[in-house]
C-alpha cells in the first residue's frame, strides 16, 4: 500500500506487508474458536464476581447508591442519594444500569458487577473490530486476547465502578472516527460520526472528563493529516451537537437544581490532585504493571513503532489512541492507576500490530526471532509465577492447596508446554494467536479468581457480627463518613454524625441506635478513640486487618463488650 504521510489511512486497508502463507482456516472453526474463548473468559469473570470480596470504596459507592435508588421515583434517579446526601461527584450512568440489574436479578454482588462484565466483553469486541479494520482479522483476535489478559483491564474493569464504561465509550469514539474517515459514502460517514457521538455520551455520563479523550484523538488525526478535514467533517455531520445534548443534559439539570457546587468541587479535586496528587511520570511504571503479562511485548512494540513512524501510517494511527489518553492525563494532578484504563485498548492494538508485522514474509528472520523470544520469555515468566502461586496458596490454606490455586498453577505452567506443542503443528501466526489466548485465560483466572480467595479480610464478617449483636438497629458513624463497604454488606443506610450535637440528635430520634467508630490501627493510637461517647458503652469490637470497628449503644446494662479478633 502506498504510504501518504498527509492522509489518514483507510481503516479497511491492511497496513501490514504480505503475511506468511498458511493453510486456509475454516471460517466455522475460527468462529468456534472465538466463541469458545469468549465463553471461557465470561465464565471466569462471573466466577470472579462471586468470589471477589467487596473492598474498594469506589465500587461500594456505585453498588450502595444504586441499591438506595432502585425503588426511588424518577427524581431519585436523576439526583442520586447516598446515605441521605446527594451523590453527584460522578455522573449517574453506572448507578442507573446497576440499579436496573438489581431490579432484574435482585440485590447481590454478582448482579451489581454483571453490567461491568458485559461492558468488558463489549470492549473486547470493539477492540477486535478496530484491529481487524486497520490491520487484519488475526491481529484483531490477538489484540482482543492481549487486552483480555492485561492486569488492570481485569482488576478494575470487572468491578462495578465508573472506569469500564468510560473505557468502552472512549474506544467506541476512537473506532467510529477512524471508520468515518475511511467511509466513502457521505451517509456512512455521518452514521459513524453519530456512533462516535454516542461513545462521547457514554464516557461523559460514566466518568465525565474521559469524554475529552475522543476529541483529543480527533485533533490528533488533524495534526497527523496536516489538515482540519477530520474535525470539519465531524462538525458538519451534526454529531458534536448530539454529543453535547446527550452529555450535558444531566449536568445542566443538576446545575439548575442548585446542586452545581458539588460538580465544581469535583472538578477542583481532579485538577488540583487532592489526596491523590502526583506527577505524570508515575503512570509509566503503573502502565507497565497494568499490561502484565504482556509488558515485554508492548515495550518491543513501542521500539518498533519509533523505527516505523515515518514509513507506516498505521503506526501513527495506533499511537494516537494512546497519546490521546496519556497526554491529557499529564496535565491532571489527580493521578490514580485506574485512570489508565482507556489507554489499554490502544496498547493492545500496538502489541497486535508488532506481533503480526514481525511475522510477515518481508520481515527479517531476526525480527521474527525477536517476537518468538519475547513470547517465550513471557510464557516462561508465567510458568515461574506458578511456583509463587503454589507457595502462597499452600501457606494461606494451612498446607492444603485450594481448587482455585491448583487451576491457576496448571494454567500458568501448562501454557508453556502447550505453546511449544502448538508451534510444531501450526504456522507461526496461528501459534502466536493460540499463545496469547492461553496466557490471557491463565492470567485472568489467577488475578481475578485465585488472588481474591487468599484475602480473609472480608467486610462481611463485620456485617454478620453487627446483625447478630444489634439486629436491625440503625447505624450512625461518629466523626467520619460511614464505611460504604460496610453499608452495602449490611444492606442499609447509615447516618453520618460529624459533631456531638448531630450524634445526640440521632440518638434522640433512635434511642436504640448504634454508634460506630472506625479506627485505623496502622497509625499512632489516638487516646480520644478509647473514650466512649457521652452516655454510651461499647458493646462490640471487630478487628479486620489494620482496621478496628467499635460499636456503642446507650448505657442500659453492665454487660461486657463482645470482641471479635482479626481474621487470619
Amino acid at each position: 500500500m502506498p504510504i501518504d504521510s498527509t492522509a489518514t489511512p483507510h481503516p479497511t486497508e491492511s497496513c501490514l506487508v504480505e503475511s506468511e502463507p498458511h493453510p486456509a482456516s475454516s471460517p466455522l472453526l475460527t468462529r468456534l474458536g472465538i466463541a469458545a474463548f469468549a465463553a471461557i473468559y465470561a465464565v471466569i469473570l462471573l466466577i470472579s464476581a462471586y468470589v471477589t470480596p467487596l473492598s474498594r470504596t469506589q465500587e461500594a459507592r456505585v453498588l450502595e447508591t444504586a441499591r438506595q435508588m432502585r425503588d426511588e421515583p424518577l427524581s431519585g434517579w436523576l439526583t442520586p442519594m447516598l446515605n441521605g446526601e446527594p451523590r453527584l461527584r460522578k455522573p449517574p450512568l453506572p448507578y442507573w444500569y446497576t440499579a436496573a440489574s438489581y431490579n432484574v436479578f435482585g440485590v447481590s454482588q454478582v448482579a451489581g458487577r454483571l453490567p461491568s462484565i458485559v461492558i468488558l466483553l463489549g470492549t473486547l469486541a470493539v477492540t477486535y473490530c478496530f484491529a481487524r479494520d486497520v490491520i487484519d482479522p488475526r491481529a484483531g483476535a490477538i489484540a482482543a486476547c492481549t487486552l483480555a489478559g492485561s492486569y488492570f483491564f481485569t482488576r478494575f474493569g470487572r468491578l462495578a465502578e465508573t472506569d469500564a464504561p468510560a473505557m468502552f465509550g472512549v474506544l467506541v469514539g476512537f473506532w467510529s472516527i477512524v471508520r468515518a474517515e475511511g467511509a466513502r459514502a457521505v451517509g456512512r460517514r455521518v452514521a459513524w460520526h453519530y456512533l462516535a457521538a454516542l461513545g462521547i455520551v457514554i464516557a461523559a455520563m460514566s466518568k465525565g472528563p474521559p469524554a475529552a479523550f475522543v476529541l483529543a484523538f480527533l485533533i490528533y488525526l488533524c495534526v497527523n493529516a496536516r489538515s482540519i478535514r477530520p474535525l470539519w467533517r465531524f462538525i458538519l455531520s451534526g454529531a458534536p451537537f448530539v454529543a453535547a445534548a446527550g452529555a450535558l443534559a444531566w449536568y445542566a439539570f443538576i446545575a439548575l437544581d442548585e446542586k452545581g457546587g458539588v460538580l465544581l468541587e469535583e472538578i477542583h479535586v481532579v485538577s488540583t490532585g487532592s489526596n491523590h496528587r502526583g506527577l505524570f511520570v508515575q503512570y509509566i511504571p503503573e502502565l507497565a504493571t497494568g499490561l502484565l503479562p504482556m509488558t515485554g511485548v508492548y515495550v518491543m512494540a513501542c521500539i518498533a513503532m519509533v523505527k516505523s513512524w515515518r514509513t507506516e501510517s498505521v503506526v501513527r494511527l495506533l499511537a494516537g489512541t494512546g497519546l490521546a489518553v496519556f497526554l491529557p492525563l499529564c496535565f491532571v494532578l489527580n493521578n490514580q492507576p485506574h485512570y489508565l484504563l482507556p489507554m489499554l485498548p490502544g496498547c493492545a492494538l500496538l502489541c497486535a500490530w508488532w506481533i503480526c508485522r514481525a511475522g510477515s514474509m518481508r520481515s527479517l528472520s531476526s525480527q521474527r526471532s525477536i517476537v518468538d523470544v519475547v513470547l517465550f520469555l513471557t510464557s516462561l515468566f508465567a510458568a515461574v509465577a506458578s511456583i509463587a502461586v503454589a507457595v502462597i496458596d499452600v501457606r494461606v490454606n494451612s498446607g492444603r492447596p485450594s481448587v482455585a490455586g491448583i487451576v491457576a498453577i496448571f494454567g500458568l505452567a501448562g501454557q508453556l508446554f502447550l505453546y511449544q506443542a502448538v508451534r510444531r503443528r501450526a504456522t507461526l501466526g496461528q501459534s502466536r494467536l493460540v499463545f496469547v489466548a492461553m496466557i490471557a485465560l491463565a492470567s485472568t483466572f489467577t488475578s481475578t479468581v485465585w488472588i481474591p480467595t487468599t484475602d480473609s479480610n472480608r467486610m462481611s464478617r463485620v456485617a454478620d457480627a453487627y446483625r447478630q449483636s444489634f439486629g436491625d438497629a440503625l447505624l450512625c458513624s461518629d466523626g467520619e463518613p460511614a464505611n460504604l463497604v460496610l453499608c452495602y454488606e449490611m444492606r442499609r443506610e447509615a447516618v453520618n454524625a460529624d459533631t456531638p450535637d448531630e450524634r445526640r440528635a440521632f440518638l434522640t430520634r433512635h434511642p436504640n441506635g448504634v454508634v460506630m467508630r472506625e479506627i485505623d490501627l496502622s497509625v499512632a493510637a489516638n487516646p480520644a478513640d478509647s473514650i466512649p461517647p457521652d452516655g454510651m458503652a461499647k458493646e462490640l469490637t471487630v478487628t479486620l486487618g489494620d482496621k478496628r470497628f467499635d460499636f456503642y449503644r446507650v448505657v442500659r446494662s453492665t454487660t461486657q463488650p463482645t470482641t471479635i479478633p482479626a481474621a487470619r
